[in-house]
């Protein structure tokens, strides 16, 4: 991409002729697409001089940066809902398995069934205090 760069930036002022709109999307591309860092791409757009001017390619460059921000902070949002149900759904299993092995030991029934049933292990069953150390 940054070999093409030259050829590419010299589309630009045809592509801005188009409309702002034409812009963001080859901005929005050249981002997206282009194995260049933002400030780099930042950098060759100043260096072309067309009627927009650079103080509307920063402030498009900057929306759409915090635009990607909000959808990363968005993902990671969905992510750590999806992790915390998750989390409390194991954490419910584990709890009625502990209930479980609780009982079955009320009951008199052998460790090796309830480790057997229950798919705790010694350890955790110590912990919780249904066996003793």
């Amino acid at each position: 991409m940054r070999e093409k760069l030259p050829e590419i930036m010299r589309l630009l002022p045809g592509v801005m002729e188009r409309g702002e709109r034409w812009a963001e999307i080859f901005l929005l591309y050249m981002l997206k697409t282009g194995d260049l860092e933002h400030k780099e791409l930042l950098r060759e757009f100043r260096r072309v001089k067309f009627k927009y001017g650079e103080e509307w390619i920063m402030t498009t460059a900057e929306r759409l940066l915090e635009e990607g921000r909000k959808q990363g902070l968005e993902k990671g949002r969905e992510q750590g809902i999806e992790q915390g149900i998750e989390q409390g759904l194991q954490k419910g299993r584990e709890e009625k398995a502990l209930e479980t092995a609780r009982r079955m030991k009320a009951k008199g029934l052998p460790l090796t069934d309830i480790l057997e049933f229950t798919g705790l292990s010694r350890e955790k069953l110590r912990e919780a205090g249904i066996l003793e150390s």
